[in-house]
């Protein structure tokens, strides 16, 4: 019975059942999809296979604010905090992102 219940709190506590960070890192692509603007971060995070890989889907209710912070960082060459929705894939799904000074 213990093996049992260490086990469903490994699955429950495991990394894939929880929102991806990045922390303090800086964008190195940023791609423009028909449906998402796809960027990859210099620091893994994300619970998609490739954990570099974020989406920030058209739908997204900040996306004009998020895509241009997206693009000032970029340019600028200042860091980014992305904060994902535990959607995976092959990327994980944005939910929210700040610039860092």
């Amino acid at each position: 019975m213990k093996k049992v219940l260490f086990a469903l709190l490994i699955i429950l506590t495991s990394n894939s059942s929880i929102a991806g960070r990045t922390g303090n890192t800086k964008i190195t692509a940023l791609i423009v999809k028909p449906t998402w603007i796809e960027f990859y971060t210099e620091s893994e995070g994300g619970c998609g296979t490739n954990p570099n890989r974020w989406h920030l889907r058209l739908e997204h209710p900040n996306f004009d604010a998020m895509y241009s912070g997206l693009l000032a960082s970029k340019a600028s060459g200042k860091g980014v905090d992305i904060v994902g929705k535990n959607v995976c894939g092959v990327a994980e799904d944005v939910d929210w992102a700040y610039i860092l000074k």
